[in-house]
Parts: structure tokens; sequence; C-alpha cells
């Protein structure tokens, strides 16, 4: 998983993107609470749904968002416009469309000018085409964070799920050393959800905080494999206790495979 960002930090325009959905709705959520003014109440966020199934509803979104920018609270004060979760951003026929892409010059020409005072605006999108002119001026004026789903497929990936590794068990208060940081890396693939999920299972094994070394990488490669053959036993009791049953009934050809409920 690559993740990058622009410099403006301060400013009022933020955009998250990637294809890594879980992450991109994590941060985007997180950073909306804190975009948010405290003392705006229930009109300090104007949230658009960017999901959408054709041009149509895509050029209609955007016309939303253009709005909302240009609309200033009742009582004054400050106000978040959220574009959340946009679909139409990517490289699809919706995209694509000149509906959308009309639309899409409209908000950029808006955002380009700047926003007036208290104004902030928040992009959220896991389907996301560089390529596209959109795409390109929207790093000349916002801060952009990316956040991108492992590619397995070229060279080097192992060393960056390894660092993608560390910086997660860092954040649950555990230490693995190099080893056990490479065996979590391949196995899970650089999959930030599998990771998270790996890293709960030791932590619950060692009762919180600690450190992974060869003794205890040994013990979870003993625990993961008696685990898979307590598994595989299951089935196989399973299955016997569900063809003879399905032989009690007089169920012609009883399934020999996996017994599934």
């Amino acid at each position: 998983m690559a993740v990058k960002a622009s410099s403006k930090a301060s400013s009022p325009i933020q955009a998250v993107l990637g294809s890594d959905d879980a992450e991109v709705k994590r941060v985007a959520r997180e950073l909306a609470n804190r975009m948010t003014p405290a003392s705006g109440g229930d009109f300090a966020c104007d949230t658009i749904e960017g999901q959408v199934s054709n041009a149509s509803e895509a050029a209609t979104r955007v016309h939303q968002a253009v709005e909302a920018l240009q609309t200033f609270p009742f009582f004054g004060g400050e106000k978040l416009v959220w574009l959340k979760n946009a679909n139409f951003l990517g490289d699809t026929v919706t995209s694509k469309a000149s509906e959308t892409l009309e639309a899409l010059v409209g908000l950029q020409q808006l955002l380009e000018k700047g926003l007036p005072e208290g104004i902030r605006f928040l992009l959220s999108a896991t389907e996301f085409d560089k390529r596209r002119a959109f795409s390109k001026a929207l790093v000349g004026f916002a801060t952009v964070q990316t956040f991108d789903h492992m590619d397995t497929s070229r060279a080097g990936w192992e060393e960056k799920a390894m660092v993608l590794v560390r910086e997660q068990a860092e954040l649950v208060g555990l230490r693995l050393d190099g080893a056990a940081l490479e065996l979590l890396a391949v196995r899970t693939g650089g999959e930030r959800r599998t990771i998270l999920s790996e890293l709960e299972k030791i932590s619950l094994y060692l009762g919180g905080v600690g450190a992974v070394g060869h003794g205890r990488r040994c013990a979870f490669a003993r625990a993961d494999e008696r685990d898979r053959r307590c598994f595989r036993a299951g089935e196989r009791v399973g299955g016997q206790k569900h063809r003879r049953s399905a032989r009690a009934a007089g169920v012609a050809g009883a399934p020999e495979g996996r017994f599934t409920d």
C-alpha cells in the first residue's frame, strides 16, 4: 500500500483517494470530524453522497457540491462540504461521459479560485484516475492523501508490506523482529485489513503489549497449523455426521464432500 500526501497541510480543500477503500473511508471520516466546525450545529456539514450509477447522477452530485460551497450557513460562521465516496473519478464510462466532465470543470474552476472564508471542502473517492484533468489539477489546490492496495506484481512489494506491518504493529503496541515482519508481510500480501486481523490475534495471544521474536514466532506457526488441523478434523467429523443423517433419511447419493450448514 502506498501513502502519499501533498504539503498543503492547512489547506481548506482536502482529498482522500485510493483503491484501499477501508483506509480511505476511515481517514476521510476522521478528517471530516476534524474539519467540521464545532460551533456550526446541524448546518456545520453538508454531506453529498458520491455513489452514482450514471453520468446524470454524477453531474447532479457535483452541482450539489458547487451549490453547497457557494451557500453560506444560515447564521454565518463556518461549514464543511463533503463529497463522500465518489465513484465517478475513475476509468469508467460514467467518469468519461461529457456530462460528468463538464460538471467537474465547474467544480475545478471554483476550487482553483479559492473558497470563501470559513468554507471547507473534503473529497473522498476509491475510484480515481490520475490521468484525468481534474485529478491533475487537484494536487495544485488541495491536500491530497492517497491510499492504494499493495501491488504484489511489482518487485519489492515485500519490503513495502513489511513497512506497513511494522507501522500497524506499533499502533497496537507490538514489536516484531525482522523475520516475524517478513512472515506476516508475505502471509497477508500487504492487505491492511488482513494485517490488522492477524495483529489482533497476536496481541490476544500475548495478552497485550509484547515483542515477537523467534520463539513466539514459532509458537504462532505451530498454533496456526494446529488450528488448521483441528478445522480439517472438524470438517471430516461433520461430513460423516451429515452423510449418516442423509442415509438415515433415505437421501440417495449423500454427499461425500465438505460439511456445510
